[in-house]
């Protein structure tokens, strides 16, 4: 087929932003443009067996088009059936996903149709008909019409008696519907019987059916044979004048003389203490009384990664959410784990200067090591730790003091909570704006509220545009730590901007 594939994808785990569609849909296409959409989970491709895909296409004039896609792979597919690309101007495209009795959305985009042609048609040869030959073809076209008239005229006969007999059909169908039947048992010896009834409006005929009588009795049957046999031996022991005697070893019981030992019974053994007691598979009872882990975003399997790139590498800046690198330094986010050259580190406010801590990392291999590279940095107010190179896929930052054989077993926050936690931090808005009612001045704004989670302090913003239209001049007029507005000065009636809106409040 020749069409377009426009590739996106969706993260299960991680909901979907409003998309901006760049390429420009054309009236007159059918069938020209294919959306794939990658759908995963925590990085991984999603199985999509036994799933189906259904969209709905929103075109300029109210009118949603169903359409119904396809699974490949771990993707959904859908294309573009004519009626798409019908009407010029703005469009919406939401594709949703169907499995296991749940209904996902995994894309949500915006875009256009473009007009490609014009009611008016130019004549390149200028190829104009004398009066005569207009007036004749005018005439020719009269009778043609006239010729069709008559057409019509024959074809509405037609189709009036093909309606009255439509209409007979209908009424005949419909009382056949209204017939229903039902059968009853009689008595042994009673007539059958047929009787019409009236139920709720419709005619049902109950059929009665005599039960049979019952025949005589057969013969009796011969008497059965006596049964008859011996025993030779049980478990091993041959009877005496027809009894066994069965010892408790023979049918598998204790002796009448046993006495248990401590460990047969789950007992203390002799000399046990209370302390042996409260050893819970090695380790005692405080091995399982999990601390809190201080560090934000420290599963490293599905770390936050708001800024969405797959490496970092220049020093002083943060690459995965809450960690920043040092000098000569790098980043990697893997699938699964995160490759740390040089010096990665997190400043937090929840440890004390004075507290006693454990910092600790694992490996995808299972070790764990006990780092010593933490304390307080006089220069930033606060705690700090440092990863050194490895590739690690956890870490962790406990009160106390541990070692690697006492250290808790590592708990994941779970994603949603260290997403959380980390836009207290950090938050990337996406912003889609398109005003078409404004005053077109620079000298009075229009203003636009945006709202989000509640930060650590009022952040510094930077506005990432995409593009703009009819936008003199973007900028903050006012902000919280949970809301803001930017401006726009106008140059038209349309004020279009596209872009992020970047909230900084690291440490």
């Amino acid at each position: 087929m020749l069409n377009a594939v426009l590739s996106f994808a969706c993260d299960l785990d991680r909901g979907i932003d409003r998309t901006l569609i760049r390429p420009a849909l054309l009236t007159g296409d059918k069938q020209a443009h294919t959306f794939r959409i990658a759908v995963s989970r925590s990085g991984e491709d999603a199985a999509l067996t036994g799933a189906s895909v259904s969209a709905y296409f929103v075109r300029a004039d109210g009118v949603t088009v169903p359409i119904t896609g396809s699974v490949e792979g771990s993707a959904a597919m859908v294309t573009l059936p004519e009626g798409c690309y019908r009407v010029p101007g703005r469009f919406q495209l939401v594709v949703k996903l169907a499995m296991d009795s749940g209904i996902s959305t995994i894309f949500w985009g915006d875009g256009a149709v473009a007009s490609s042609s014009t009611d008016a048609i130019l004549d390149e040869e200028d190829v104009i008909p004398s009066l005569d030959e207009l007036l004749a073809q005018i005439a020719a076209a009269e009778a043609a019409a006239a010729n069709a008239g008559s057409a019509a005229s024959s074809a509405n006969s037609a189709a009036s008696s093909a309606n009255t007999a439509a209409s007979r059909a209908d009424a005949a169908a419909a009382s056949i519907e209204q017939i229903g039947a039902q059968a009853t048992t009689l008595a042994p010896g009673s007539d059958a019987t047929a009787a019409w009834s009236t139920v709720d409006g419709a005619k049902v005929l109950t059929i009665g059916v005599p039960q049979g009588i019952q025949g005589p009795q057969g013969p009796k049957g011969d008497p059965g044979k006596d049964g008859s046999g011996s025993v030779s031996t049980v478990n091993g022991v041959e009877p005496v004048q027809g009894n066994v005697t069965l010892t408790a070893s023979d049918v598998g019981a204790r002796a009448a003389d046993w006495v248990p030992t401590a460990a047969e019974v789950g007992a203390l053994p002799e000399g046990g203490t209370a302390a042996d007691a409260a050893m819970l598979g090695g380790k005692a009872p405080a091995y399982y009384l999990q601390p809190r882990n201080l560090l934000d975003n420290s599963n490293f399997r599905s770390p936050v990664n708001q800024r969405s790139a797959s490496s970092y590498t220049t020093a002083g800046d943060y690459g995965i959410d809450r960690w920043f690198l040092r000098t000569s330094s790098s980043v990697t986010v893997n699938s699964g784990s995160i490759t740390v050259t040089g010096t990665m580190v997190q400043r937090l406010l929840s440890a004390a200067q004075s507290g006693t801590y454990t910092l600790a990392a694992g490996n995808a291999d299972g070790n764990v090591t006990i780092l010593t590279t933490h304390g307080w940095d006089n220069d930033a107010g606060c705690y700090y730790v440092e990863l050194p190179a490895g590739e690690y896929v956890w870490a962790a930052l406990y009160e106390g003091s541990y070692t690697a054989d006492t250290l808790p077993p590592y708990v994941p926050k779970g994603y949603a909570a260290e997403l959380a936690q980390c836009k207290r931090y950090y938050n990337i808005i996406p912003y889609d704006m398109d005003d078409y009612y404004v005053n077109a001045s620079t000298t009075y704004p229009s203003i636009y509220p945006v709202s989000f989670p509640e930060m650590r302090i009022i952040p510094t913003v930077t506005l990432r545009e995409s593009w703009n239209a009819g936008a003199a001049g973007v900028s903050v007029g006012f902000i919280t730590n949970n809301s803001l507005a930017f401006q726009a000065a106008a140059t038209s009636s349309r004020v279009a901007w596209h872009g992020k809106i970047e909230l900084d409040a690291d440490l």
